[in-house]
């Protein structure tokens, strides 16, 4: 499915949707509400997506913006088969845009999530798939490679907002100097940046899409740098 109608902000009943789901989070009062979801929901979502993927790809040019669930418009509903929390439904909106090929989540790419108390914009990888952990490192080892991921860290992080996340390893690798200058860099499972804030008042209205295009451009340097790492992983 894809959006009729251009996006001219997100409904202001988005965030209470996902307040009152927080306090009934259930399936009864999810299908009560299935249409207001939807709607408010939903449909502004899909065309956020299209929208917003279009000025992407001046940035990016091969970014999969596809308003569809499953593609950039991660379910409401969670898995909890493996989690103490059964709960049905997520507490958030989460859409992904993704630049490459191969399963989306195997891909850097452009976040955008909205909950009950924040919106949330980023870029890169939340998590390295197994077989690009080992890419990662060897970018991160590389003489020319791995100082240009420090350089684009360092870029992106001049404006306070922006931090960079996935710092996941206590220790060094074994197999890798510990005291290498990017050792630091070597213990992340992924490599994301963020900005973070309360709902700004342009989120309900279709300047909301250069607002969040202005964004993404600032933290495009780690975008880049993931994505040209993964082309070569894939060579």
């Amino acid at each position: 499915m894809t959006a009729e109608l251009p996006f001219t902000g997100f409904s202001r009943d988005m965030v209470p949707f996902y307040r009152e789901l927080v306090e009934n989070n259930n399936k009864a009062w999810f299908e009560a509400n299935r249409e207001r979801f939807e709607k408010n929901v939903l449909e502004p979502a899909r065309q956020y997506i299209e929208a917003m993927g279009l000025r992407l790809r001046e940035l990016a040019p091969e970014v999969n913006a596809i308003p569809k669930v499953n593609k950039s418009l991660f379910k409401i509903h969670r898995d909890t088969r493996f989690s103490r929390d059964k709960t049905p439904f997520k507490d958030h909106l989460g859409i992904w845009m993704w630049e490459g090929s191969g399963h989306r989540m195997a891909n850097s790419g452009f976040y955008f999530h909205i909950d009950r108390f924040e919106l949330i914009l980023g870029v890169g990888m939340h998590h390295f798939p197994d077989t690009l952990l080992q890419a990662y490192r060897d970018s991160v080892m590389h003489a020319r490679y791995g100082p240009e991921l420090r350089e684009a860290i360092e870029a992106i992080t001049r404006d306070p907002e922006i931090q960079v996340h996935g710092l996941h390893y206590k220790r060094v690798p074994r197999g890798y100097p510990a005291d290498h200058p990017l050792a630091d860099l070597l213990r992340h499972k992924g490599v994301y940046a963020s900005m973070r804030q309360p709902h700004p008042e342009i989120l309900y209205s279709a300047e909301f899409i250069e607002y969040s295009f202005s964004w993404f451009k600032k933290m495009l340097p780690l975008h880049l740098w993931m994505r040209d790492m993964t082309r070569r992983a894939a060579s």
